[in-house]
């Protein structure tokens, strides 16, 4: 049995499978989990050590690679973008921890419709420093760039979300005191508030 804990669900292809992360009941430690859609056939494709482990899986537009939140193990624990193949080999880091001093945990991931670029959700959780960006990279996890900087709470915040033709992205954040939907270019502009006021 596993319980899962709010870290997000994704598709498998041809509508077979379903990765999400969670963790067995009565541990603090979170993993990366896969499941056939009847309800089939559980296993655990990554084993984590922390709560932030296989944090909202994204499967890859060709189904060859799924991509979480993981922490690792260095002094910097969090801040990594991991990947791994369905069978669970050929895990690897595709972007790391920033340097310097930073308590980064890296979330949301999203694929591009034609699977060669992946926004995601930076939080920097620093006291003094906390923030949260949205930020691509291209599928090995290269060219990383800014594209928006939002406030550090809620939580929730960003959850990128490609437009189809993959020239957008939108999400949702907070402007002032009111929630707000807005998008802005994949590839970096400003970004265009398209409604407010709307309750989270």
């Amino acid at each position: 049995q596993v319980n899962t804990d709010c870290s997000g669900v994704s598709w498998g292809p041809g509508d077979r499978q379903i990765a999400f992360g969670g963790g067995v009941p009565g541990r603090t430690s979170r993993s990366l989990w896969i499941i056939n859609a009847d309800g089939t056939h559980l296993r655990r494709l990554r084993a984590g050590r922390g709560a932030t482990e296989g944090m909202h899986p994204a499967w890859s537009p060709d189904g060859r690679t799924i991509v979480f939140g993981w922490t690792g193990r260095s002094p910097h624990p969090w801040g990594r973008l991991a990947a791994v193949r369905p069978d669970g080999s050929g895990f690897r880091v595709l972007v790391g921890p920033r340097p310097g001093r930073h308590d980064d945990e890296l979330t949301f991931p999203a694929w591009s419709r034609d699977g060669k670029r992946i926004a995601f959700v930076r939080i920097d959780h620093r006291p003094g420093r906390a923030g949260r960006t949205i930020e691509v990279v291209n599928a090995r996890g290269a060219h990383r760039q800014v594209l928006t900087r939002l406030p550090y709470n809620p939580s929730s915040q960003g959850e990128p979300s490609w437009s189809p033709a993959g020239g957008q992205i939108a999400f949702w954040g907070v402007c002032g005191s009111a929630v707000c939907v807005s998008r802005v270019p994949s590839h970096g502009g400003q970004p265009l508030v398209l409604l407010q006021g709307f309750v989270e």
